[in-house]
Parts: C-alpha cells; structure tokens; sequence
C-alpha cells in the first residue's frame, strides 16, 4: 500500500494523464488532502485507489465533451428554416407587445416600415452570425457582421428620409398569428431536416484541422492566433506520431471543446453577462411598456396585468441570476478562507 505522498503523487499522475489543466490538478490534491486533515483518514481509507479515484472525479467531465456536435445541430439548418423562425418569432412580439400597449389596429408610414425592416435584417443578420461561429466558421461570421452594419446604415439612412404619410393598417393579433404560424412551420420543418441530416463528425486529416481552429475561433470564442497554435500542436504531434486525428484525439467537436475549457481559456463571465443584460434590457422594456399601458387603459385592465406580470418575470428571474452569483462568490470566498 503506498504511502500518503505517494498516493498524492498517484493521484497528481493519474489527473494529468487525463489531460486536466495544472491549476485544476493543484486543487483537487489540496482537497483531498484537506479531507484527510480534517478526518484523521489516511487517502487510502478516504478515498481508495488514487487512480480510481481520479477516474470517478473526472467522469462527469469526461461525459460533457462526448457528442458536443449532436448539442450544436441548430446551427448547421438551412438557412431558410432559421430565419423562417425568427421571422415568425419577431411578428409574434412585434404583434404581442404592439397589442398590449397600444391596441389592436396600427397604421404605419413608409419610415416606419423600412424603420422595422432595417431592424429585422440587422438582428437576422447578428443571429446569423452567431450560427455560423457556432458551426465553426468565423470568416462567415466576419463577413456577415460587415454586411450587418451595412444594412444598418442603408436602412437608417433611407428611414431618414422616406415620407411619414400613412401607408396601411396592420392588426397587432393578425402578426401574431401569423408569426406563431411562421415560427411553428419553421421549427418543426428545421427540426425534420436536422433528424434527416445527422452531424458530420468525421473529416479528413487537413480538414479536421482547419475545423479544429474554425471552432476554437468561433464557437468557443479564442483568438485567432491562439487558435491556430492549437491546430499547430495538433498538426505537429500527427505529424511526428503519424496518426489519424479521429483515432488521436477524437472527434474534432469534442475535442475543441474539452481543449478550450481544460485549458482554461472559456469564457463563461462573458456569457453571463450577456445574459444579465438582455434580463436588465426586457424589464426595462416591458416596465416602460407597462407603465404606458396604464396611462391610456388604466391600473385594471387585462393589458396592464398581463404587462406588469411580464415585468415581475424579469425582475424575479434578474434577481435570481444576482443571488447567484453572490452566493458563488461567498462559497469561493469561504473555500480561499478554508
């Protein structure tokens, strides 16, 4: 039976032969060290076989970077399903939040409509984006960011000066049908294509590569150079062991993302905050909302509530990501004080 340093040494071997990060390694010896302090319990007793035990704590890891491009096949539909359903998406709340706060019936001008075309092909085209970067082509995502504020500043430009004469009558619960009916024909015909057309996972040597880099940049938000050292490590160690790089390291999707978040060089504050801005950005839209509903159609009226309840929605779920994200901080706090 091996000693205590012996077992801690094991049990640093058996971590890093699984390829997680040095820092990462450095904490979980300290635990398990902490552990047997606190007990009086030597390792062994504790936690049995170091390499046992190194397995079973990085079981869970392991099994989230299995079928990563299984998780991401909404972003490789055609292109006609996806914007068919944010089409639908954007009538049904452009049809839902026009009715709630100013009615049924609404009478646009031309500057209004090329007002909410520019913003629908600007948010297209941001969505659009995200998809490509999310299926491993950030030179797309460039390109459709450039062709993003163009559209942006052709279509505030021509807003500017189109007259703002009446054009025609739209009903606010006439978009929103229509956008649920679009949203729905657009999810269900995406969703019979993507059972239809499982994920390539399987790519020739040089492509797997470029696909390596592509997703690094992309999905997992990289730097371009740091990116393309990653596909230079990898085209090295293939070159020098002569192997496929499916037998080597996997499949490619699963790989980038259990490099990217092993070697510590995730994101996730970014995504975080980004969802706490959108959370911040819908109260304030739908409190201005309501608070103008209850200027035209009063304190009990059937819009007013259903806005004031929309708004409570976003308050309750906001304060439920700051919570959060105190009691994180106080249970690193307590762990660095421990």
């Amino acid at each position: 039976m091996p000693t205590e340093p012996d077992w801690y040494h094991n049990l640093a071997a058996a971590l890093a032969s699984r390829q997680i990060d040095s820092a990462r390694i450095d904490g979980i010896v300290a635990e398990a060290k902490a552990h047997c302090t606190a007990a009086a319990e030597s390792p062994q007793v504790a936690f049995g076989d170091a390499d046992t035990y190194a397995k079973h704590i990085t079981s869970a890891d392991e099994e989230r970077f299995h079928h990563v491009a299984v998780r991401h096949t909404g972003a490789t539909e055609p292109v006609a399903f996806r914007v068919a359903s944010w089409i639908g998406v954007s009538l049904a709340t452009l049809g839902a939040i026009g009715w709630l706060a100013s009615g049924t019936w609404h009478t646009l001008t031309a500057s209004d409509l090329a007002f909410w075309i520019t913003n629908f092909l600007t948010i297209f085209c941001i969505l659009l984006r995200g998809d490509a970067r999310d299926a491993g082509r950030p030179s797309t995502g460039r390109r459709l960011l450039l062709g993003c504020l163009a559209i942006l500043a052709v279509g505030t430009t021509i807003t500017l000066y189109l007259p703002r004469t009446d054009l025609l009558r739209v009903p606010f619960p006439g978009l929103l049908l229509a956008g649920a009916a679009i949203w729905a024909a657009g999810w269900w015909l995406g969703d019979r294509w993507t059972k239809a057309h499982p994920p390539v996972t399987t790519f020739a040597h040089t492509a797997w590569l470029d696909r390596l880099a592509g997703l690094l940049e992309g999905r997992h938000r990289l730097s371009a150079g740091r990116a393309q050292e990653f596909r230079a490590e990898a085209a090295s160690h293939l070159a020098e062991s002569g192997g496929d790089p499916e037998q080597e390291f996997g499949p490619v999707d699963d790989y980038a993302a259990e490099l990217a978040e092993r070697s510590g060089l995730q994101r996730p504050r970014r995504a975080q905050l980004g969802c706490l801005l959108l959370q911040v950005l819908g109260m304030l839209i739908t409190g201005t909302l309501t608070g103008y509903a209850i200027q035209h159609h009063g304190v009990v009226s059937i819009r007013s509530a259903i806005l004031a309840i929309i708004t409570l929605l976003f308050v309750s779920s906001l304060s439920g990501l700051v919570w959060e994200q105190i009691r994180r901080r106080r249970g690193a706090a307590k762990t660095l004080q421990q």
